[in-house]
């Protein structure tokens, strides 16, 4: 809700189709929203001290500073989030404000308020004693005071539902990107890192930052304020405003949306954060290990999560002092240089072969974490004296495996193949026969359970549905008779990757509806091989086509290239699906790498 009490311009004008249609069909997706109070607010600000004191200052009818060009403009707008669009002008310094409240109300009692707020203050505003003083403040003074006593009285507990992300909407009709930064600071605490996040905008834009993003660096249970300013290189500049709120849409409240975002890799600094004391300043001798951080360690590879480092610091030194405290078996790919560390963090990220949003990093400076933040927003960046919270993390929690115990055994035999591929003279194809890999085929069963669960909720890069089944679901699967649930293991002459792939095929129109692999196998033609076994298979028994349900995203895509190679047929895409056939009269392609063991579909 904004101030419409002050310089409210314009009430249900008409505003241009060609940039309300920018604005339209969104509020169907949202189920709960916070209700915000947003005001124009000086960046600058130094009241009231500034209303006499500063040549930009201008006086709104209730005395404050007026940052925005003849106030705002509300343009009515159907199917748009709150039912209206805003327009402003942004004079020099100016930026919208809103104490902070992540309290979600369903979308119709949010509406409920934002009308309420709207009546009042068209009231005020046509009231003759608007200004009357009542206890030395106006009638409009209360009513902004009470209003932002209710926002910040609103402030979300911890066993309430979290927003999936905060919504901005914004449309820049300018020949120029204008740059905007969210800024969310927490109250009374100037010292501590503030959430930062630049967002450009050129024509429209509706930006969706996650809420996980923003409450790992600022408490949002506690009293925090919201800034959003435009990065202005003239004055006078022109904006208009659609959704400003935390939301939840529907498709996590429906439980499709996997959240939170569970991490897959920890990256520890050493200095002041795996360890008390600075090395290049201390000596090895006089470091101590953190308390309890060898169990956390411990802790995370039992899990499943993999550990790496990221310190500012001589690599031979370091190696020594943790070999000393007998952690360097942890850590996979340690960067220990003195290059920025968000650079580390992408080399690690590269050779793990995951996505950058499945990384956490530890660190006790905040000039690092902060680095590695502006660089690579997707990871969750921690400080280090939290280190002993973060196994109760709901990021953290992963269901425990036979393969999760293992997973940092399996990274170390992949480290062994490179090492020969790299000495290998012959071609890719060879070296991958050489290995002598095995796929066995199995039938789902409920030893299955937790590890399927588990790399259903991990797998993106191969993920060919996009699919997060719950174990209610999965065990609902095992008794299903329309489908044939199979699940995938992998071996090599380095040792097992233990079980990888995950597969579901519908009965009745003989349909892959499902499809996902670890990123382990990843290249290693495992999918190839696969779907040389079921063609071949349903081939002699006579089926005429074998079909797929295959939803490409642009982590998938060199995944799914398989289908590409054995040349499918896209018989129709609805809704970001695609339904892909392989004519069965045709011959089967067959490269030979893998041998393939199997049960009898």
């Amino acid at each position: 809700m904004y101030e419409f009490e002050v310089k409210n311009n314009q009430l249900n004008g008409n505003l241009a189709r060609d940039i309300a249609e920018f604005f339209q069909n969104n509020e169907s997706q949202i189920t709960h929203r916070s209700v915000l109070e947003w005001g124009e607010h000086c960046t600058e600000c130094a009241i009231p001290q500034c209303y006499s004191t500063c040549d930009f200052y201008s006086p709104r009818s209730d005395g404050k500073c007026q940052r925005f060009l003849n106030g705002l403009k509300r343009y009515a707008v159907r199917n748009s989030f709150y039912g209206y669009v805003n327009e402003f002008t942004f004079k020099k310094w100016g930026k919208f404000w809103s104490p902070g409240n992540v309290r979600l109300f369903s979308t119709e009692k949010a509406n409920k308020i934002e009308k309420l707020n709207f009546q009042v203050s068209s009231l005020i505003q046509i009231l003759p004693f608007a200004n009357v003083k009542i206890s030395g403040s106006s009638v409009t003074g209360v009513f902004q005071n009470r209003r932002r006593n209710w926002s910040l009285n609103n402030t979300k507990f911890q066993d309430e539902q979290a927003p999936d992300y905060f919504m901005l909407e914004v449309y820049n009709p300018n020949s120029f990107s204008v740059d905007l930064t969210l800024e969310i600071r927490p109250n009374g605490e100037k010292s501590h890192m503030p959430y930062l996040k630049l967002l450009k905008t050129e024509g429209f834009k509706r930006f969706q930052i996650p809420f996980s993003e923003i409450h790992d660096i600022v408490d949002t249970t506690k009293p925090f304020g919201i800034n959003i300013t435009p990065n202005l290189q003239t004055e006078n500049v022109t904006l208009y405003f659609g959704a400003m709120e935390f939301v939840c849409n529907k498709h996590s409240a429906e439980g499709k949306v996997d959240k939170p975002k569970k991490i897959k890799v920890v990256v520890w600094d050493l200095d002041n954060t795996l360890w008390d004391g600075i090395l290049v300043e201390d000596g090895p001798e006089n470091l101590k290990l953190k308390e309890n951080v060898f169990s956390i360690i411990e802790e995370l590879d039992n899990r499943g999560i993999l550990l790496s480092i990221a310190s500012k610091n001589n690599p031979s030194e370091a190696v020594e002092v943790l070999e000393k405290f007998k952690l360097n078996d942890y850590f996979l790919f340690p960067q220990i240089s003195w290059e920025p560390k968000s650079q580390s963090i992408k080399k690690i990220v590269k050779r793990l072969n995951i996505g950058i949003d499945t990384v956490a990093f530890i660190d006790d400076s905040s000039f690092e974490r902060a680095e590695v933040f502006e660089v690579c927003p997707e990871v969750m960046c921690i400080d280090a004296i939290k280190y002993q919270e973060i196994l109760s993390y709901p990021e953290f929690i992963l269901p425990k495996t036979a393969d999760s115990a293992k997973r940092r055994e399996f990274y170390k035999n992949q480290i062994t193949r490179e090492e020969i591929q790299s000495d290998f003279s012959g071609d890719y194809f060879s070296f991958l026969k050489n290995c002598s890999i095995k796929l066995q085929i199995k039938e789902f069963s409920e030893n299955h359970l937790e590890r399927i669960h588990e790399l259903t909720q991990r797998t993106n890069q191969m993920n060919f549905s996009g699919n997060r089944y719950t174990k209610e679901r999965l065990k609902e699967m095992l008794n299903d008779s329309e489908l044939i649930c199979i699940v995938l293991d992998c071996s090599d002459k380095f040792g097992s990757y233990g079980t990888v792939g995950f597969s579901v095929i519908q009965k009745s129109d003989i349909r892959m509806i499902d499809l996902m692999f670890s990123c382990r196998i990843q290249a290693k033609r495992v999918e190839h091989a696969l779907f040389t076994y079921l063609l071949n298979l349903y081939k002699k028994d006579g089926a005429k086509v074998f079909r797929v349900n295959y939803r490409k995203t642009e982590r998938n895509a060199p995944s799914g290239k398989v289908f590409d190679d054995f040349s499918f047929i896209t018989e129709s895409e609805v809704d970001g699906i695609f339904q892909l056939s392989y004519d069965l009269s045709r011959e089967v392609p067959d490269d030979g790498v893998l041998k393939v063991a199997g049960f009898r579909l």
